[in-house]
């Protein structure tokens, strides 16, 4: 029997037969004598023979409603529209009348959702599903994609080991392309309430880091494959990674390029990181792997270094203030922090990363570095803060880093609020985002060893800062940066006609005390398609679709259609193989200039292609701009106006060994990381960065140049152009190559296409 409390329990009957164990179906029979039943559509007309309709029960059954809840009453009793003077019950309980007037229990009208204008039964999608014979249980969940629209995700035990191939292809015989869920996750067990049922809630905590790139699974077939696939895991925290995977489908980029290069050396094996965006699949990247044989030497330096170009752009833009000018972190304990770990841990990294022991001498001859040979050269301090006090501590503990005596690398464990956090600034001259990233990883190694009395140690050193610059200084003499200098005095004559931003008000001087932030955040299923899917079309990169997503919303707010941006990379770029720089602390950030016209303002597609084909011929990644302008001094040239920085992901440096996170970064206050009179140098600093899995856009500006309302014009616009795209690029199946991608690359996008269709039309 089939029942329900609202109409005194019982509601339908059926006498069960060996046929209908077989057919397995839920059939509820018909109503008892005294009730009666309709099965209705969403405007409560009567469905046809076999179409799934809600089940509203009358008859001398039906209560009276609900006591004291007359809202709920009036929505789930209602006057009967077939029987003047009756009223109905609205069960919620989606049913189909069979052919023999029979009822067929389908689920819960709140189990019913609405994808893409179709409305869906996700208990039919799940028996389909429970009919694959590798499927042993299934749980649908609905949640919502990029632009909160609903996606069905697939939560599956199965019998053997299947791919998401197997789904697709298995279930689109069956139903329709809405119906399929976009994501499978596969699990060991169901999380069970204690009634023993699914238990939704926990499916939602399990997270969808699984590897969805429609690339059948593919295992390692050898030493080196295993420990690609182990090191692509840790780093791009995806689950059963196969060797034809694409790095760059999996959300890879440069930066993790040069954590996947680390990470290998440490396991005895050495790659060229251009290597790992050539060869994109561990397929073919394991056949360049080879046996890491450089020795470095573990020594500590101690010695006098040359500046290197990027910092020779700070002392000679910034002529005063020079000593505040950090970057900061903040991390929130899981649990009470120890004090005397952390003290361990950070003696170890300061003694194991040269950079962090440096400070600066001025003479008449200009700036010079020294690498100090203390392992103590370094600020710790514990301390118990209350709300009053927090924020003038963090601006002292900013403010007062001493670039001549140092130290330049300072920790304070602040202890508020029942919380435990740790506070880290460093001067920019010696580190960079790559370097935290190192640093906060080998904390977490350290920290963890500590408190499981474990021997401290961190993996070989890499080649240190002064070797790098010595080996960039020796670069700056070779032919190729000569013949780098037509293609940057070219960029110069194109930013003679980009436009210059018009000020809502004028202003004198700039100084960073004047600088407010306005921020955009992409959600997680977002930010998620823009680092796999979308780029995978077009061959593209993260930076490609944000610089097009930005001169679109140039062109919507300023009228702009041609602009010079300063782009900062991490300038990591392999000069010599001999020079290995994967854990080097360091500031090594190439500042240079590009040109970007907005040719195509009705088509984002077309204007991708042109951002795309103009970044991708920056020789070297912009690294001999810096020599020609600090080093060599042969090129002069005003910076843009516009400076665009993206830092990459943050996440997993902070994992234990286990992938457990014993730090979580914070937002809280770090204090004042620039000192409030140091010069502005750009009219809008543009930034991005993928923290907690979501993409979070910055525009800092000067409040006495621009009005907030026009910047928030600006990033509302960006977000919208930079969505648009994404999910643009995302539905498109079809690779295309452009001409930068060939070996003759000097064709332009039309010659391009004329010779694809010329060599179609012969075939």
């Amino acid at each position: 029997m089939y029942g329900i409390t609202e109409t005194t329990v019982f509601v339908t009957y059926k006498e069960i037969h060996d046929i209908d164990i077989e057919l397995n179906i839920s059939n509820i029979g018909t109503t008892i004598p005294t009730l009666s039943g309709y099965v209705l559509d969403q405007n409560q007309q009567l469905v046809p023979i076999g179409i799934i309709g809600e089940l509203y029960v009358g008859g001398l059954g039906v209560g009276r409603g609900y006591l004291n809840k007359e809202e709920l009453t009036r929505q789930k009793f209602i006057e009967n529209p077939f029987a003047k003077g009756e009223r109905l019950y609205r069960s919620g309980d989606l049913v189909r009348i069979l052919a023999n007037g029979d009822m067929q229990y389908e689920g819960r009208i709140d189990e019913q959702v609405k994808i893409r204008g179709f409305r869906i039964e996700l208990g039919e999608i799940e028996s389909v599903i429970l009919s694959l014979p590798k499927v042993k249980e299934v749980a649908l969940l609905v949640k919502e994609d990029a632009l909160q629209q609903k996606s069905i995700f697939a939560y599956v035990i199965t019998r053997s080991s299947v791919t998401v191939a197997y789904f697709r292809n298995a279930l689109s015989s069956i139903l329709p392309e809405y119906m399929i869920p976009s994501s499978f996750i596969e699990l060991k067990t169901m999380p069970l309430t204690v009634n023993g049922k699914i238990d939704k809630k926990a499916l939602y905590s399990l997270g969808t880091n699984i590897t969805d790139t429609g690339v059948e699974y593919a295992a390692p077939t050898n030493e080196i494959e295993e420990k690609l696939v182990l090191i692509w895991q840790k780093i791009l925290e995806k689950q059963e990674i196969g060797i034809k995977d694409n790095f760059f489908h999996l959300g890879g980029d440069s930066i993790k390029s040069i954590q996947i290069a680390s990470r290998l050396i440490q396991e005895g094996y050495s790659i060229n990181i251009q290597d790992i965006m050539k060869y994109p699949t561990i397929e073919t990247l394991s056949k360049c792997v080879v046996k890491h044989t450089v020795s470095v030497n573990q020594d500590q330096i101690e010695q006098e270094i040359n500046l290197s170009p990027i910092q020779s752009w700070f002392f000679e833009n910034n002529t005063s203030q020079y000593s505040h000018f950090n970057q900061s972190i903040i991390l929130k304990s899981n649990a009470p922090v120890s004090e005397e770990a952390v003290r361990a841990a950070l003696q170890m990294i300061v003694r194991h990363h040269d950079a962090l022991r440096i400070v600066f001498k001025k003479s008449d001859e200009g700036w010079m570095q020294e690498n100090k040979g203390d392992e103590s050269h370094y600020f710790f301090e514990s301390k118990t803060i209350n709300n009053e006090e927090y924020d003038a501590y963090c601006d002292e503990f900013q403010s007062t880093i001493n670039l001549e005596k140092g130290p330049l690398f300072k920790a304070a464990l602040l202890r508020k609020d029942e919380s435990d956090y740790l506070l880290f600034a460093c001067h920019h001259l010696v580190v960079d985002g790559v370097s935290w990233r190192i640093i906060l990883e080998d904390f977490s190694t350290l920290y963890n060893q500590y408190l499981n009395n474990i021997e401290l140690k961190l993996p070989l050193k890499t080649n240190s800062y002064a070797e790098w610059v010595d080996d960039l200084l020796q670069f700056s003499n070779s032919s190729v940066i000569e013949k780098q200098e037509n293609y940057w005095l070219d960029i110069k004559s194109k930013g003679d006609f980009a436009q210059k931003l018009p000020l809502d008000k004028e202003t004198k001087i700039s100084r960073f005390e004047d600088t407010e932030v306005c921020s955009v955040q992409l959600n997680a299923n977002m930010t998620d398609l823009l680092i796999t899917k979308c780029n995978t079309v077009y061959n593209t990169s993260i930076d490609d679709v944000l610089i097009t997503a930005l001169s679109f919303a140039l062109n919507d707010v300023f009228n702009i259609t041609k602009t010079t941006l300063n782009l900062e990379g991490h300038g990591r770029e392999p000069i010599h193989n001999n020079i290995d720089i994967t854990r080097t602390v360091g500031w090594f950030t190439t500042l240079y200039p590009t040109y970007i016209a907005l040719k195509h303002p009705e088509n984002n597609i077309n204007q991708l292609i042109e951002v795309k084909e103009t970044l991708h011929r920056i020789p070297n990644k912009g690294v001999g701009f810096g020599i020609l302008k600090y080093v060599l001094k042969s090129i002069k040239m005003d910076s843009p106006q516009i400076t665009y920085n993206y830092l990459g992901t943050f996440g997993n440096e902070i994992n234990d060994q286990k992938g457990e996170n014993n730090f979580e970064y914070s937002n809280q206050y770090k204090g004042q990381i620039v000192s409030p009179n140091m010069i502005r140098h750009s009219l809008l600093d543009v930034s991005g960065l993928i923290a907690n899995g979501k993409l979070t856009i910055d525009i800092g500006y000067d409040k006495n140049q621009f009005f907030e309302e026009t910047i928030e014009k600006l990033i509302t616009s960006y977000k919208k152009h930079l969505e648009k795209l994404v999910l643009d690029l995302s539905s498109n199946q079809e690779k295309e190559l452009t001409p930068v991608d060939l070996t003759y690359n000097k064709l332009s996008m039309e010659q391009l296409k004329k010779l694809q269709e010329s060599l179609f039309n012969n075939n």
